[in-house]
């Protein structure tokens, strides 16, 4: 890791291609996958693109784990670029009601929503829509309603959180009375 850390640009893009044809992502290792997280935060954003279409099949198994989570993750921090952004957020829109509930994916989800709530682009605004549009499924669950939180402390005042706010209101009572919705 040495190396990775003084900047080698060589020897990180000969590590991230290993990687990109190593594949399945989900049948990585610990070390393998904190190799990757590394060589995230010290890449590109072409690079981190090539990185996750190759992992893109594998983001469901890839969120169960916890060194999987820690990858989605810094994926997720360092993206920057549209089509990245794009693409992350509409995978994980597409599994949104399963890996809101689920305790490791659950923690990919937030992230998502810590670091998109203020990018309006059509895949943001359709994240978040689905989040809204599940949102007494996911607030219902313990995993779950942490998701709902960090969205009403991340969105700034607009349509998106009136969205929410407005979900919410509609099942008032249901939300108060909920075993996990409540918090």
């Amino acid at each position: 890791l040495a190396c990775l850390e003084d900047g080698d640009s060589e020897i990180s893009s000969r590590l991230l291609s290993a990687f990109i044809t190593a594949g399945p992502f989900s049948g990585f290792s610990t070390h393998e996958l904190a190799l990757l997280e590394k060589l995230i935060s010290i890449q590109n954003e072409e690079s981190n693109l090539k990185l996750y279409k190759a992992a893109r099949s594998s983001i469901f198994p890839l969120a169960r784990s916890e060194e999987g989570m820690k990858f989605l993750q810094a994926l997720i921090s360092h993206a920057q670029g549209e089509t990245l952004v794009g693409l992350l957020l509409d995978d994980l829109r597409d599994r949104l009601s399963d890996m809101a509930v689920i305790p490791n994916a659950n923690f990919v989800i937030r992230s998502a929503v810590e670091r998109f709530a203020g990018v309006e682009n059509p895949s943001s605004v359709s994240f978040f829509a689905t989040i809204v549009d599940n949102i007494w499924e996911i607030s219902s669950n313990r995993n779950g309603c942490c998701i709902i939180q960090k969205s009403l402390s991340e969105l700034s005042r607009g349509p998106v959180l009136d969205d929410l706010l407005d979900a919410v209101l509609v099942r008032f009572p249901e939300f108060i009375r909920g075993k996990f919705s409540n918090y």
